[in-house]
């Protein structure tokens, strides 16, 4: 999502390299990127692995742990980041581990339950992000300070949404987000799109890192955002997906 690591306030205090250091770069970034996407891949199917289903659909104990764990995890890992970017490097591949561990478990349970939707999901959402970076690339889309403040809200609306879901069904009310039918569908097309439209401040804001001078850590620093985007586009694309089968 847009996530706050790469706010404007956070560019106003980045720390820049100094002659002779090495700066942050495209080519960086995506190294970075690549690294990280390598050790959540592998921790993935480490969380899939560990996964059973029961024959009513229930999850195993286990597998309930394992991915409660690596979510909270995961949280505190992303909040230090984003206050010490300088640690990127090591808390982005740990990050990046607890992150693919519970989605690894997700994806099994989705997988299960409708067979092949996993694949189907990750080809949506890479060749989406592919998009999206052409897009932006090419200037198709022009990204200003306006385009990334109103996607910036309505990733907020999107979060809190998921809250308001969320405490609904705590209290015993209505899943909001539906199960199915042209309202269910038709709020995940939407979460779905905003996933993806945080994309473009993504690069917007390694373009303005890039341009600053920040030092070679922030290359880090913009994978985690990157990856963090892809992780909440793939889990939305999942939930599509499993409305439309149905």
């Amino acid at each position: 999502m847009a996530n706050p690591a790469l706010r404007g306030n956070r560019l106003r205090s980045i720390e820049k390299a100094t002659s002779g250091e090495t700066v942050m770069s495209y080519s960086g970034v995506l190294r970075a990127l690549g690294s990280m996407s390598i050790f959540g891949a592998i921790a993935a199917l480490v969380g899939w692995h560990y996964t059973r289903v029961s024959v009513t659909g229930g999850v195993s104990s286990r597998a309930s742990v394992l991915m409660l764990g690596a979510v909270l995890a995961a949280f505190v890992v992303a909040m230090v980041l984003i206050m010490r970017p300088k640690w990127a490097k090591g808390l982005g591949i740990a990050y990046s581990v607890l992150e693919g561990v519970a989605v690894g478990v997700i994806s099994k349970i989705y997988e299960i339950g409708s067979h092949g939707i996993v694949g189907e999901a990750l080809g949506v959402s890479l060749g989406v992000a592919v998009v999206v970076w052409f897009l932006y690339a090419t200037k198709i889309i022009r990204v200003t300070s306006k385009v990334v403040r109103v996607i910036v809200f309505a990733t907020m609306g999107a979060c809190a949404f998921y809250l308001v879901s969320l405490f609904s069904v705590l209290l015993g009310g209505p899943n909001l987000d539906g199960s199915g039918g042209l309202a269910g569908v038709g709020i995940s097309l939407i979460l779905a799109l905003i996933a993806a439209s945080t994309f473009l401040t993504d690069w917007y804001q390694i373009d303005a890192l890039i341009a600053s001078g920040a030092e070679e850590s922030y290359n880090w620093y913009g994978a985690f955002s990157l990856l963090l985007s892809f992780i909440w586009l793939y889990l939305e694309v999942l939930r599509l997906l499993l409305k439309l089968r149905r």
